[in-house]
Order: C-alpha cells, then structure tokens, then sequence
C-alpha cells in the first residue's frame, strides 16, 4: 500500500509529498534485492546532477508550491519534485537518524490515516517519539 492510499493530500500543493514517498519508499523496499549494486552512488548520479542543474538557475522553484488551479497541475511535476525532493527526503532520514526517521514516519501516519492531510508532513523532528 503506498501513502496515497492511507492519507489524501488535500490539495495539489503537496503532490511532491507523494511523489518523494514514493520514490523514497520503493528504493528502500527494492534495494536489497540487488545488493551487487551500489545505491548511494545511483542516487547521487540519478538525482544531484539534475536537481542541481535546475535549483541553481533563476526559474527554480520550491519543492511545496502553491497552485491556485488545477488546470496548471501538471506544471508542478519536474526535476525539483522528482530529484531535488528525494535529495531532501534523504537528508532528512539521515539527519534523524534511520531508526527515528522510520519511527516519526510511522507515528505520523498512525495520527493522520484514513484522513486529508494538509501543511506540514514532519512534525518536530525534536520531539522524542511516542513508541
């Protein structure tokens, strides 16, 4: 089941939400069935050129924008959601530690399921979690 099944975004502002968790989750799920391959250099070669080519250029955008109608939804796909996010998302876990990333993760999930979600996904990385 991806997150899409269990928690709605409430509107397309945050579609790059789905997409990184996505992306983020099947990695983790697929990964260990090839483990001749080297994932953190994948990664880095799928994701930083491209991220960067785009975020350092005068028209890059953030990776949560806001959009007013869905007609133009299409136009927050690209290179900042499908490259940049999942460089974030990683730092994040990394950040955090796996183990608390994981845990918050499943935490948050358990507070929202079944409902829209809207605003911010991560909560207080400060706070100690509830186990």
């Amino acid at each position: 089941m991806w997150f899409g099944d269990l928690v709605t975004m409430r509107w397309f502002n945050d579609v790059w939400m789905k997409e990184v968790f996505a992306n983020f989750m099947a990695a983790k799920i697929v990964n260990p069935s090839f483990p001749a391959v080297n994932h953190d250099l994948r990664f880095l070669l799928q994701n930083y050129p491209v991220a960067y080519e785009v975020d350092r250029t005068a028209g890059a955008n953030p990776i949560r924008q806001e959009l007013a109608n869905l007609s133009e939804a299409g136009s927050l796909y690209g290179a900042i959601i499908y490259q940049k996010a999942p460089i974030v998302m990683r730092q994040l876990e990394r950040l955090m530690g796996a183990d608390a990333f994981r845990d918050g993760l499943r935490d948050y999930l358990k507070s929202i399921s079944s409902a829209t979600q809207r605003g911010p996904i991560c909560g207080d990385a400060r706070k100690p979690h509830k186990g």
